[in-house]
């Protein structure tokens, strides 16, 4: 098995080691000898910066292509989103005009999807003069009960300090 490569973090834990030891060499000898070992080392570690700098580099390359690549993906999926919302207009105008013009409220796609046209306009509570509202159409928290107040208008009841307001909302749903 061969030798562990070290890290730039053992070189220097190594320089570390060598200097201390060179400061406490007790002979002239000793010394250069230690000196020679970390002259060594220093080179070593200049090899190891470098590479290091090239990784650095090619990585900034790589991520300044990723940055490019997500702009031109996000602009390509803005182009589709307004492009599906071209398509989802146009095909409910065209539903809304052979509803109106033949009653038409529904399509079969050639993959046997079907398209369905909902022209009625959705009716919810959105005014409530809470000072009017009788107590029982309150939730014990005295919060109106919109949903049944709803149902009873559409069913002809009068209830004080509520109405109904038409909120056109033709739309058209797939389904398979």
């Amino acid at each position: 098995m061969g030798e562990k490569k070290q890290t730039m973090m053992d070189l220097n834990m190594e320089l570390h080691t060598m200097a201390y030891e060179m400061l406490h060499a007790t002979t002239e000898e000793e010394r250069e000898e230690r000196q020679a070992k970390m002259v060594a080392l220093l080179a070593s570690m200049d090899d190891k910066a470098a590479a290091y700098l090239s990784v650095m580099d090619r990585h900034a390359i790589e991520m300044e292509a990723c940055k490019r690549s997500v702009e031109r993906d996000t602009a390509r999926l803005k182009r589709m989103e307004r492009s599906m919302d071209f398509l989802r207009t146009t095909l409910q105008r065209t539903l809304e005009i052979q509803y109106e013009t033949q009653g038409v409220d529904q399509l079969k796609t050639a993959e046997g999807r079907w398209i369905r046209l909902y022209p009625e306009a959705t009716k919810k509570v959105l005014h409530v003069d809470e000072a009017k509202l009788p107590a029982e159409w309150w939730k014990e928290t005295r919060v109106p009960r919109k949903q049944d107040i709803r149902k009873a208008i559409k069913d002809g009841e009068e209830i004080p300090g509520a109405d109904l307001e038409v909120i056109p909302n033709p739309h058209i749903r797939w389904e398979k």
